[in-house]
């Protein structure tokens, strides 16, 4: 940024970003935790009946979901390490800090009147004041851009690997089983009280359609 306490601004800057990491990180476990779950309803939903499908299906699921997971851990791992080179354009950084300087005159121009103090006092709290307000504009600005970059990335990384690319790896995985013919019949094989209700109502649609026939003739 140019200014002086370059070192403890960049410190400062480290240790809040730091501070957002573990959270981030946490969001994505339970988001991944959600989308898995979802996932194993529908497959629930889709393969009822067939139970050798569905127990792949969920096995599939697992895999893919640790898989992506653990893909999306490491972007986003990778993602904080790049933050904390603390760096910006400079035009975006300038734009950034005049919209905090002008944040900041706001809300001092909104403030009481100053408590009175005498002349000495006044010239040593200005000079720390003015240090101060100077780190808090420079810190201000530079989390605003971090935190703007961070908001987008996360959620792009976690809905691209978590539902995008989890969604069409689960697809392409179980497209593959069903063209295994050797496989196939197993897969497809019903559950035994399905596949035995049905017989009973195919047995007694045809003792109905046989009773009807005789009472039309």
């Amino acid at each position: 940024p140019g200014f002086s306490n370059y070192k403890t601004f960049e410190g400062l800057v480290r240790e809040q970003i730091k501070m957002l990491e573990e959270p981030a990180l946490k969001t994505l476990k339970t988001i991944a935790d959600v989308v898995r779950r979802k996932f194993i309803q529908l497959a629930q939903y889709s393969f009822a009946g067939f139970p050798n499908l569905l127990k792949i299906a969920k096995t599939k699921i697992e895999a893919i979901k640790l898989d992506k997971e653990s893909l999306a851990e490491s972007m986003l791992r990778t993602q904080f390490k790049m933050e904390l080179i603390v760096y910006s354009q400079d035009g975006t950084y300038s734009q950034s800090l005049q919209h905090a300087k002008n944040k900041l005159e706001e809300d001092e121009n909104d403030e009481d009147t100053k408590k009175s103090v005498n002349c000495m006092s006044v010239g040593i709290s200005t000079d720390s004041n003015a240090t101060l307000r100077e780190m808090r504009l420079h810190l201000e600005s530079y989390y605003s851009i971090a935190s703007k970059r961070l908001s987008d990335q996360i959620p792009m990384v976690i809905r691209y690997l978590l539902l995008q690319e989890a969604a069409l790896e689960l697809q392409r995985n179980m497209l593959q089983l069903l063209h295994d013919k050797d496989g196939v019949d197993y897969l497809l094989k019903e559950d035994f009280d399905i596949g035995q209700k049905r017989e009973s109502l195919l047995s007694r649609q045809k003792r109905l359609m046989k009773a009807r026939s005789l009472l039309v003739t």
